[in-house]
């Protein structure tokens, strides 16, 4: 059946709705409700409500694929990463009641913990950011490739759990992060208001290296809301330092800048964050 036919098509409803749980990624939400339904991939849902599979935050395709899902149309769109209205803010999204760029969002090759699947088979909606590269819960990289068939993997799989090679997620290869990187995404993680319990980030891992930059950024965030605006200058000049002190630490290095890019990028407004990298 063509799109076209799908789009004239009488439109369809799942047997039961599933609930959303707090901080989970949409297209993560998608890929549950497709296998709680006995469906092979979420694709089968965009199907069902005769949309394509991207845009699903568009107004009028939200309508379309609640309806499917039997949620109102305002929950699914809560849970999306809508565009901010107004002038010069055609790249801005909102994550999780915060506004960042939308390059800030990975949409490509999904990331997972195997560890956070094994407890319980939820994509997070902190994974579907670009900088993020570890998980401080469980001290580890994420993986965006199967550990089985070595290929990159996708959104439109059997399930949040499942590789489209048929290899159970939970049980993938892992890589032990280090301290400095899981301290930086344990930051990220409670910035977009995920919990790290205490006691998961060893007092180590908190370095002064670390400690400076959060002091630096929290300087800056609340320097926009009028606090000590004299502070505004000394926040691009250490995070530089910063950065540029990661840059020499060896195999990590990318990711530890991405993850203090990315830092910045909640932190502080877009145009403050630019210009960190121009200098």
């Amino acid at each position: 059946m063509t799109l076209c036919n799908r789009h004239s098509s009488v439109r369809a409803r799942l047997l039961f709705t599933i609930d959303p749980i707090p901080l989970e990624s949409p297209r993560g939400y998608l890929c549950r409700v497709a296998h709680a339904h006995w469906y092979d991939r979420p694709s089968w849902l965009t199907d069902l409500a005769g949309i394509p599979p991207y845009g699903l935050e568009l107004e009028h395709r939200a309508k379309r694929l609640a309806f499917v899902l039997r949620l109102e149309t305002t929950e699914w769109m809560q849970m999306c990463y809508i565009r901010i209205k107004g002038e010069g803010r055609f790249f801005r999204r909102s994550f999780l009641n915060r506004e960042i760029d939308i390059f800030q969002l990975n949409y490509r090759y999904p990331r997972i913990c195997p560890c956070c699947l094994s407890k319980q088979s939820v994509w997070w909606a902190v994974w579907d950011l670009a900088l993020v590269a570890v998980c401080p819960i469980h001290r580890c990289f994420l993986i965006d490739q199967c550990s089985s068939c070595e290929k990159r993997l996708k959104w439109n799989r059997p399930a949040v759990h499942e590789c489209r090679c048929g290899a159970d997620l939970r049980t993938a290869k892992h890589q032990t992060a280090d301290g400095l990187l899981i301290a930086i995404n344990a930051a990220i993680y409670q910035a977009a208001g995920f919990q790290v319990l205490p006691g998961r980030v060893a007092k180590e891992q908190l370095s002064l290296s670390l400690h400076g930059v959060e002091t630096r950024f929290n300087i800056a965030r609340n320097s926009f809301s009028g606090i000590d605006p004299r502070s505004r200058k000394a926040a691009p000049q250490t995070t530089e330092i910063s950065i540029n002190r990661l840059s020499r630490r060896g195999p990590g290095r990318e990711c530890s800048r991405r993850c203090i890019e990315g830092l910045a990028a909640i932190f502080l407004p877009a145009a403050e964050t630019r210009s960190l990298w121009r200098n």
